[in-house]
């Protein structure tokens, strides 16, 4: 029986303007309930540097060579319903290199970051139609 393995560890770009000296790709560790849905495309939660900030799957698993003492933080959620295409992802790419840019700053300036809470469409009674009455 084949055991299929799931990614440890993801590069990630930060939904943050960075300077364009920085190539913005930072390594998580993926916990393993997420690491199903992390894929490259999918916007993850992140802690960075004080504050938790959105980014974008740029591998997974990871590309970047991370020395073994280095402790890893880990990705805290998967946006599970926004994926992008590996076109989209590669069209952020291009432009990245090709405006000398950082990933991070191009991926910020690109894709709009996911909500914070989940939205709904609240269903309502009183529409035009069924508030319209019907008089003989």
């Amino acid at each position: 029986m084949e055991r299929l393995l799931l990614p440890s560890r993801a590069d990630v770009v930060p939904l943050l303007r960075m300077p364009s000296t920085q190539r913005g790709i930072f390594t998580y560790e993926i916990p393993k309930a997420l690491s199903p849905r992390c894929i490259r495309g999918a916007f993850v939660l992140i802690p960075f540097r004080a504050r938790r900030v959105w980014g974008l799957v740029l591998h997974s698993p990871s590309r970047e060579p991370v020395p073994a003492s280095t402790k890893l933080r880990e990705v805290l959620k998967v946006q599970s319903d926004i994926l992008l295409t590996e076109d989209e992802v590669a069209a952020m790419e291009r432009l990245a290199r090709l405006f000398r840019t950082s990933y991070a700053t191009t991926a910020y300036l690109t894709f709009p970051t996911p909500p914070t809470r989940s939205v709904g469409v609240a269903s309502t009674r009183n529409t035009v139609a069924s508030s319209t009455r019907h008089t003989r």
